[in-house]
C-alpha cells in the first residue's frame, strides 16, 4: 500500500474525529477526559469507579498527558482546543486501528484480502460512530488489531524458520515482543482482552485453510511458546516486568496510593454481580444483536470467507461474555478486526460483479447510517454544553435534571466553579435503588423542594416539562424557555424523550430564601 494512501486515512480519521457532534455513551467521557481532567487541573467529577480503584489509570493518563501539554503551552484557555486536542488524539488511534487491522489481514490472507479489509473498515459505520471516541474499548480495539498483525506476522515467520527459508532470525523475536508489549497493554486496560488470545495463539495457523482443531497442533504450539520463552527468557521478563512496573507506578501517580484495580474490576464485573445494576441482556445479545451491529451489512459477506479460525476465536470470547448479565456493543469491539478481516477475504475470494455491486450499495447505506448516528442521534445532550460553558463561566447556577450522566462535564464545561454553581443527577451503584435519579424520577416535586435554591437554569429533557410547569405553578416560580436543543428522533429511554430544554428562571415568589445552589 502506498504511503500517501495512509496519509489520506490519517487526515480521514481526524476528520471523522472532529465530525462526530453526538453523545454516545457516559464511559466516553467519564472513564477518560474527565479523569484526565480532574488529574490535570484539579477539578471535575469522578465516578464510584476511580474513588473505589476499579480501573487502570493508564488511559485516561494518556489523555492526561496531552492536557498537561495544552497547561504548559498555556492553550487550556482556549475553548475550542480544549474540545478538539482529545478528538485528534482518538483520531490518531482509529486511523491506527485501520493500519492495524489492514496489516493482519495482509499477512493472514493475503494483499487483495487485506485491500477490502481497509475498504471495509473505512466504510463500517461503527467505526466512524465508535472508534474516534475516547472509549477504553477503542483503544484496547486498536492494540488487538496491532497484536494481531504481530502474532500472524509471528506464525508466519516460525513457519519460514521450519522450512530454512527466514533470512533474518531475529525479526521472528521483534514479531513477538511487540505481541506480548501490545497484549499487554490491552490487559492493563481492560483486563477481559485476555481471552481475545487462548484461540489464536493455541490454534490459529500459518494459513485459515489448514485444519486446526487437532490436539497434536496445541501441544507443538505450547513447546514452541515455551522454547521461545526459554531461549529468550532474560528479554521476555525484562519486557513484562517493565509493563508491569510500569502499570503499577502509573496506577500509584493516578490515584495518590498504590493498588490493583485488576482484582477490583474482577470482583465487580464477576464475583459481585453489582455490574447487573447497569442493565441485564439476553444471553444471545452478543450474537443475535452485538456482531450483527458491529458488523453492519457487511455481515452477508462474512460466509464468503469460510476461515473458520476466525469463526472459532470470535465464538470462543463470545460464550463466557454471554454469561456476564450486563453486555454493551462496545465489549466485543475488538473482536471487530478479526471479523472485518475475515469479511475482506470473503469479498477477495469472489470476482462476481454482483457482490462488487452489493458491496458499494452496503456502503452507501453504512454512510447514511453514520450521518444519523454521529451528527443527529442523541445530539442535544452534547450541543447544550457550550451554553453551559458560557453560562458558569458568567457564575449562573444550574442543575441538569435528566438521567444520570446524560451529559459530559468539566471535560467539555473546563470553569472550576462549575463544580459548585452547577450539579447533575448522580446514580451510585451502591445505593441504587435509591440513588439521586431514581429518587428524582419517583417523587420529582419531593426532590425539588429538598434543594437549597432553585437555581438559575434547568436542563431537562422535554417528557418533564408538563410536571415542571405544574410545579413551577404550585411554588410560584417563573422559568421560561432559554433554549432548545433537537437530541433524537428514537430516544434512549422514555426518560429521554422529546428534545433537550433549558429554562432560565425569571422570578421566585415564594422561598426567597433559596438564593444559591
Amino acid at each position: 500500500m502506498q504511503t500517501w494512501i495512509w496519509f489520506v486515512v490519517f487526515a480521514f480519521r481526524w476528520w471523522n474525529a472532529l465530525w462526530v457532534k453526538t453523545f454516545f455513551q457516559p464511559d466516553e467521557f467519564y472513564q477518560s477526559l474527565e479523569v484526565a481532567h480532574h488529574l490535570v487541573f484539579g477539578y471535575g467529577f469522578l465516578t464510584w469507579e476511580w474513588r473505589n480503584s476499579i480501573r487502570s489509570g493508564l488511559h485516561p493518563l494518556i489523555f492526561a498527558t496531552l492536557y498537561r501539554l495544552l497547561k504548559v503551552l498555556g492553550w487550556d484557555s482556549n475553548y475550542t482546543i480544549m474540545l478538539c486536542a482529545p478528538r485528534i488524539l482518538q483520531g490518531t488511534f482509529a486511523a491506527i486501528l485501520d493500519y492495524g487491522t489492514y496489516q493482519f489481514a495482509l499477512h493472514r490472507y493475503g494483499r487483495r484480502a487485506a485491500r477490502w479489509t481497509l475498504a471495509c473498515s473505512l466504510f463500517s459505520y461503527f467505526n466512524a460512530y465508535v472508534g474516534v471516541r475516547t472509549f477504553a474499548n477503542s483503544l484496547e480495539t486498536t492494540l488487538t488489531a496491532l497484536a494481531l498483525w504481530q502474532w500472524q506476522k509471528y506464525l508466519k515467520l516460525v513457519s519460514q524458520s521450519q522450512t530454512k527459508t527466514i533470512h533474518n532470525p531475529n525479526l521472528k523475536f521483534r514479531a513477538l515482543i511487540w505481541f506480548i508489549i501490545f497484549i499487554g497493554i490491552a490487559f492493563l486496560i481492560r483486563p477481559t482482552n485476555l481471552l481475545v488470545w487462548v484461540v489464536p495463539t493455541l490454534l490459529w495457523t500459518t494459513s485459515p485453510k489448514v485444519s486446526f482443531l487437532r490436539p497434536s497442533l496445541i501441544f507443538a504450539r505450547v513447546r514452541q511458546l515455551v522454547l521461545e520463552v526459554l531461549n529468550h527468557l532474560p528479554e521476555i521478563t525484562a519486557v513484562t516486568s517493565a509493563i508491569f512496573i510500569f502499570n503499577v507506578l502509573v496506577d500509584r501517580y493516578v490515584y495518590g496510593r498504590f493498588v490493583f484495580p485488576i482484582v477490583s474490576f474482577f470482583n465487580f464485573n464477576v464475583t459481585s454481580g453489582l455490574s447487573s445494576l447497569y442493565g441485564v441482556n439476553s444471553s444471545h445479545y452478543y450474537l443475535s444483536q452485538a456482531i450483527p451491529i458491529i458488523c453492519g451489512g457487511y455481515i452477508v459477506f462474512l460466509l464468503l470467507s469460510f476461515d473458520l479460525q476466525a469463526i472459532f476465536a470470535v465464538g470462543f470470547i463470545l460464550l463466557p461474555y454471554s454469561f456476564i448479565a450486563h453486555k454493551e456493543f462496545r465489549f466485543v469491539y475488538p473482536l471487530s478486526p478479526i471479523i472485518l478481516s475475515a469479511i475482506g477475504n470473503g469479498l477477495a475470494s469472489v470476482s462476481s460483479k454482483w457482490i462488487r455491486r452489493a458491496f458499494v450499495i452496503i456502503s452507501t447505506v453504512h454512510i447514511g447510517v453514520a450521518i444519523v448516528l454521529c451528527r443527529y442521534h442523541q445530539l442535544g445532550a452534547a450541543e447544550v454544553m457550550p451554553l453551559i460553558h458560557s453560562l458558569a463561566a458568567q457564575n449562573k447556577t444550574g442543575i441538569i435534571l435528566a438521567p444520570c450522566h446524560t451529559t459530559p462535564w468539566q471535560s467539555q464545561i473546563h470553569v472550576p466553579i462549575a463544580d459548585h454553581t452547577w450539579r447533575f443527577l448522580t446514580c451510585e451503584p451502591f445505593e441504587h435503588p435509591f440513588d439521586e435519579t431514581n429518587r428524582f424520577y419517583l417523587d420529582m416535586p419531593a426532590y425539588l423542594d429538598q434543594l437549597d435554591a432553585y437555581p438559575d437554569y434547568l436542563v431537562f429533557f422535554e417528557e418533564r416539562l408538563p410536571s415542571l410547569e405544574k410545579y413551577f405553578h404550585s411554588k410560584g416560580l417563573l422559568y421560561n424557555e432559554f433554549a432548545r436543543y433537537f437530541n433524537s428522533w428514537i430516544p434512549e429511554s422514555e426518560e429521554r424523550r422529546g428534545n433537550l430544554l433549558v429554562y432560565e428562571k425569571q422570578y421566585e415568589s415564594f422561598n426567597e430564601g433559596k438564593s444559591r445552589i
